[in-house]
């Protein structure tokens, strides 16, 4: 008799004859699982909104574009070149405003410090604007940035929406 270190013996069976319940099936968070394709990019729903939110302006124009027709991806795309555009524009009016005041004698180091240090807030909350926006994004749920996002609605012609 030769020894076979692969073999194992059959597990013992029950002397009721009854067979082990089977194993529950594993659990999918839903807002993980695969979703429908988007019709242009071929990408599953909140794949498309991930990328249309991860790479500020840019991406959210590429993606407003290409995935127009999901509204999903449209929403997240939007919120995008928004936030982007907002922060966009109030840093450059900061850096400028910082610049143009720098040159007064006496008190223009202080407008560059307080300027340069209001424009670094604004880039910190737009940091973590965008991470939400990315994260909520990616787990398919819907989000609207406070504030900017429902000010901004109101101003977007509702056939862009």
């Amino acid at each position: 008799m030769s020894f076979d270190p692969n073999f194992s013996p059959p597990p013992p069976e029950d002397p009721m004859g009854a067979e082990p319940p089977p194993s529950p099936p594993p659990s999918i968070d839903p807002s993980l699982a695969r979703t429908e394709l988007t019709d242009k990019s071929r990408l599953p729903r909140n794949i498309a909104a991930f990328l249309a939110v991860l790479i500020p302006l840019i991406s959210g124009v590429f993606f407003y574009i290409i995935d127009r027709r999901d509204r999903f991806v449209r929403h997240f795309a939007l919120q995008n070149i928004v936030l982007g555009g907002f922060f966009l524009v109030i840093g450059l009016i900061l850096r400028i405003s910082a610049a143009l005041l720098g040159i007064l004698p006496f008190v223009g180091h202080m407008f560059v410090w307080a300027f340069n240090l209001t424009s670094d807030i604004c880039g910190m909350v737009f940091v973590f604007f965008w991470l939400i926006l990315m994260y909520k994004a990616y787990r398919g749920q819907t989000w609207e940035t406070p504030i900017l996002w429902r000010y901004a609605k109101q101003h977007i012609p509702q056939a862009l929406l």
